[in-house]
């Protein structure tokens, strides 16, 4: 499929792109925005995916964060635990992003962002239901804590749109979980490789996701807790409030006009 292709044509550049790594006993280095792949003493100048000024990464920047040991820990077996972000019966239901008749739950923040993201699932092996479940979760895990949330489309192709965000799911990647090398060229593996976290995501490809997308709403790595959405290659999924006030800074720049919606719709499958 083309979707491989064009990883195969940037697979060198990942370590200079940066990526959601396997599980490592080692804290990812930060690299500089430009790609090179030389340290930075700044951790916001360059993020895990994509080129930055100060407060994360840019519209096309290629990326920053090197793959510390990929593979080097082991996968922690369990998966997710109940408590993560969808519903307690482990459905794989979620109010966010869903057009069920479900009460909505409360806005944490007014008014809501909506982001359109482009879904390419033409050479992945996930499923639409399965698909399906990890956008709605996707959702929930933005909606729920910074009032953001995203209209997905989901095609086979690989063109990609003028505004928002283009997303592929892939079997591989070139190896890291995930990774952003800019707003519309994010790569996500169909089953990644995650440690556990204490309150963790029901669905490790929708946390990679959601995790992928802060790059692309301005947020770097945080590694001071597992638990965390942007902490490299575990179930984490909650954002600090720091990161709460500056990925709504950039989804308000990137949203759709009508900000009066206090939900986005159920992922369009075309």
């Amino acid at each position: 499929m083309a979707g491989r292709v064009r990883v195969a044509l940037i697979g060198g550049l990942l370590a200079a792109s940066g990526c959601d790594a396997e599980p490592t006993n080692e804290v990812p280095k930060f690299t500089s925005g430009d790609g090179t792949g030389e340290a930075s003493s700044d951790p916001t100048a360059g993020d895990e995916h994509g080129d930055s000024t100060v407060g994360g990464p840019v519209d096309g920047g290629p990326g920053d964060e090197s793959d510390a040991g990929q593979g080097d820990d082991t996968d922690s077996g369990g998966g997710p635990l109940e408590g993560g972000p969808l519903d307690d019966d482990g459905s794989g239901d979620s109010d966010a992003g869903t057009t069920t008749g479900a009460p909505v739950e409360p806005l944490p923040f007014e008014p809501l962002y909506r982001v359109s993201v482009r879904v390419h699932a033409g050479a992945s092996g996930l499923s639409d239901a399965e698909l399906g479940d990890i956008l709605a979760e996707m959702n929930h895990i933005w909606r729920s804590q910074s009032a953001v949330c995203f209209e997905f489309e989901v095609v086979a192709d690989d063109s990609t749109m003028s505004e928002g965000f283009d997303m592929w799911f892939q079997p591989e990647v070139g190896g890291p979980n995930g990774y952003y090398a800019g707003d519309h060229e994010i790569y996500v593996r169909d089953q990644p490789n995650l440690n556990n976290a204490a309150n963790p995501a029901m669905i490790g490809a929708a946390r990679t996701a959601a995790h992928e997308l802060g790059h692309g709403l301005n947020l770097s790595h945080d590694q001071n807790s597992d638990d965390y959405l942007m902490r490299s290659g575990t179930y984490g999924w909650e954002i600090p409030m720091y990161q709460i006030d500056a990925s709504r800074d950039r989804a308000a720049q990137k949203a759709l006009a009508d900000t009066t919606l206090l939900d986005c719709a159920a992922a369009v499958f075309d």
